[in-house]
């Protein structure tokens, strides 16, 4: 299957022809607010869109535009990791402390999928928690 390198959503459009049946984004939380208008008019254009990416940043927060790109899909898959310390089913990403930038390039040295319990241990100390009900 043929593959582009791109860093933003409207790079898309040239790599589009008449032929096009289906689009795969990979890494689409990168792909800022605008990926979504883009999404959308591809769809309109009778083209399926794939998109996969991270839903939450190593703060639990929503990442980039996966919140309103959920809210687009027409059907959506939700692929959880193995915990790195207990193996139980992940949905958070640790991130090793040393600088608050979003966006950090590495791997397992700096990375690591989850679980709640053993996310939260990890980011003791690094979370603003409300503890009022």
């Amino acid at each position: 299957m043929l593959a582009h390198r791109i860093s933003k959503a409207e790079e898309i459009y040239p790599l589009l022809t008449e032929t096009t049946r289906e689009v795969y984004i990979d890494e689409v939380q990168f792909m800022g607010p605008y990926v979504i208008e883009v999404i959308g008019e591809i769809m309109m254009n009778n083209v399926h869109v794939i998109a996969a990416g991270l839903d939450k940043d190593y703060m639990a927060r929503d990442f980039g535009p996966m919140a309103a790109l959920k809210k687009l899909a027409t059907q959506r898959i939700e692929v959880k990791a193995q915990c790195h310390i207990c193996k139980k089913p992940a949905n958070f990403t640790y991130r090793e402390p040393g600088t608050t930038d979003l966006v950090v390039v590495g791997h397992s040295n700096i990375y690591q999928a989850r679980c709640e319990e053993h996310w939260l241990q990890g980011m003791e100390g690094r979370l603003e928690i409300s503890t009022t009900a």
